[in-house]
């Protein structure tokens, strides 16, 4: 099974590209989709914040 990351995407991906890989990974860790695993939902928080991050980092740069 391929690790779940965005590292393959070119660094200057627009952001929808981004949020489209964030919610393909989300979908595959949601426990609605493998049940409740607490494996899983500690890998969904951490997702989840990285794409806040990395939503909050495009955003300062867009205003720029």
């Amino acid at each position: 099974q391929r690790q779940m990351c965005i590292r393959d995407s070119d660094k200057s991906a627009p952001l929808e590209v981004i949020k489209s890989k964030f919610k393909d990974i989300v979908k595959q860790l949601h426990p609605d989709t493998v049940g409740y695993k607490e494996e899983n939902i500690e890998k969904l928080k951490k997702v989840l914040e990285s794409y806040k991050i990395i939503k909050n980092h495009y955003e300062r740069f867009k205003s720029k």
